[in-house]
């Protein structure tokens, strides 16, 4: 698929320019003068006023007729409170994705999982100018398999037929009260992201609506690998099973504490339902024209975990990234240490661990926004949390190299992508094709 966009006025826009700019420059020569050789303020006003009431004109969507008689359009919508604000926003994202896992491929169309389509509410209001309150609903809707499932495998995306949907998705992300002080920090009360969330993630490559740093080695992880010695892929590790980034708790019912900003620090805690718990701590400053971001986090899960058969699950995670003049550079690091119950203690299962690495430049080849590239490189050991035969899980590894590419039209906050991913993995007794995923796609908020 090829996509040209040119981003260049036409004549006609051109020439009109033209002439309102000479208009402007013919007020801007004209004086008015009262009788004794002073301005005259009052006209001068009403100059203004007439070319306000111009400008408006232009913006305005209703006829000056509709404005005499008081018909000016409403809102699309209001709040019921009237002291408080409401905002709409969303995004659609949707994608083209060639999957090959050495045996099987298709071309399947998918919801992006990096950055999924959303619809978000936001109501706020201030109990005092240093105290403001937010009340927020985001939802999900995606249609079409996600494309990391863990259920899902290469050409599993239903057709979707009207009237016949089979595979639409209605998830809360955020449903939450948010309370704001400019001194004492934030407080979150409800389902959203925890402190931990996003902080393997710090990324300035401005690949986002594809790639959330290391997580993009298994945003397309929904196909299993083909095992060349068993000539199979049923039943054999799916690719998002073996490439995690360790992302923290996510997203989850929770109360959470932000601190304010200490000189670009801010530090986080959160606990949830079953006891789960995490602290971070977050960094953003810039230096001149070098902008620098870190994050570092520990989560604790002391419930059983299915497959780790695990009795406490600790998590240390974290990122760094460092952007100037086009440039970016980002890496992430986390380990998983898992405490056995008593019965399995003669076993032993070996911490997992990932490192990630990327490399990204941005530049406007084109007038309508930034082209943003980059290549990164994930490894990882142990990863697998669904494998009860500690000894597969302990030498299992996994790699996945990509090149992504971003186009941005600022004018439509529209995002163009393409991704090109190939995924390595390794476990004993077995030998195992390469998987290949190239994704053209894009992201259009609103």
């Amino acid at each position: 698929m090829v996509t040209v966009a040119i981003c260049l006025p036409f004549e006609g826009e051109a020439a009109s320019k033209k002439k309102k700019k000479a208009s402007n420059a013919s007020v801007k020569k004209t004086t008015v003068v009262n009788d004794k050789g002073l301005p005259n303020t009052s006209m001068r006003v009403s100059l203004l006023e007439a070319r306000l009431a111009k400008l408006e004109g232009s913006t305005l969507k209703v006829t000056p007729k509709d404005l005499a008689e008081g018909r000016v359009p409403k809102p699309i919508a209001s709040s019921a409170n009237p002291k408080s604000s409401i905002k709409l926003g969303g995004q659609i994202n949707r994608m083209v994705a060639h999957r090959d896992n050495g045996k099987r491929s298709q071309i399947e169309y998918l919801d992006s999982t990096a950055s999924s389509t959303r619809f978000n509410l936001t109501g706020t209001t201030n109990i005092n100018p240093k105290l403001q309150v937010q009340g927020v609903i985001e939802t999900e809707l995606t249609d079409g398999v996600q494309s990391f499932s863990s259920d899902s495998d290469i050409g599993s995306a239903p057709a979707g037929l009207a009237f016949s949907d089979s595979s639409p998705i209605l998830r809360n992300r955020r449903l939450e009260a948010v309370f704001k002080h400019d001194k004492f920090g934030t407080v979150y009360l409800g389902k959203g992201s925890t402190s931990s969330d996003g902080v393997s993630e710090v990324d300035f490559s401005g690949t986002g609506a594809v790639s959330n740093a290391s997580e993009g080695a298994n945003n397309l992880g929904g196909f299993r690998f083909y095992n060349k010695t068993g000539k199979t892929s049923v039943g054999q590790r799916i690719a998002s099973d073996a490439i995690r980034n360790m992302d923290g708790l996510q997203r989850a019912n929770r109360i959470r504490y932000d601190s304010p900003s200490l000189k670009g620090v801010v530090f986080g805690l959160t606990h949830t339902n079953e006891e789960q718990s995490d602290q971070s701590i977050k960094y953003a400053g810039s230096f001149g024209k070098t902008k620098v971001g870190a994050a570092v986090a520990h989560t604790f899960q002391p419930r059983s975990m299915s497959g780790t058969q695990s009795r406490r699950h600790h998590t240390y995670h974290g990122s760094f990234a460092i952007y100037n003049a086009g440039f970016s550079f980002g890496a992430a690091y986390g380990t998983e240490n898992y405490r056995l119950k008593k019965f399995l203690h003669l076993q032993k299962r070996k911490d997992a661990k990932f490192w990630f690495l990327k490399a990204g430049y941005q530049t406007k080849f084109i007038a309508c926004g930034n082209t943003a590239m980059a290549l990164d490189f994930t490894y990882n050991r142990a990863n697998t949390l669904v494998e009860t035969d500690f000894f597969l899980a302990n030498r299992e590894k996994a790699k996945s190299y990509a090149l992504t590419v971003v186009q941005n039209f600022d004018g439509a906050a529209t995002e163009l992508y393409f991704v090109a991913r190939q995924y390595h993995f390794e476990q004993p007794f077995s030998s195992f094709k390469d998987a290949f995923v190239i994704v053209v796609g894009t992201r259009v908020k609103f």
